[in-house]
């Protein structure tokens, strides 16, 4: 079973390649704020911009496409590896 690694979009080795199957684990930093308060799981990859040629990685997840540093804002996140389905 792989372990979970903390999310760092700075450090290259802080990330999962583009285009990686993997779960992220979401914990709320700030408990006051009403829309992040509750603890969440996602699943999905981060994509590149296919409308620019920056580097800047996004999350195309179950939930909608988002921006890691603003998800940093409100959520320590947390991610690990997943193997794709296969059908067996």
């Amino acid at each position: 079973m792989s372990k979970w690694r903390r999310l760092d979009m700075a450090s290259k080795t802080g990330h999962p390649p583009a285009d990686m199957l993997v779960a992220l684990y979401l914990n709320p930093t700030n408990g006051r704020s009403t829309c992040y308060r509750r603890i969440e799981h996602d699943i999905g990859s981060f994509k590149p911009d296919s409308r620019d040629n920056s580097r800047k990685l996004w999350w195309h997840g179950t939930h909608s496409t988002q921006d890691p540093t603003r998800m940093k804002k409100h959520y320590t996140i947390w991610w690990c590896p997943v193997h794709e389905f296969d059908g067996m």
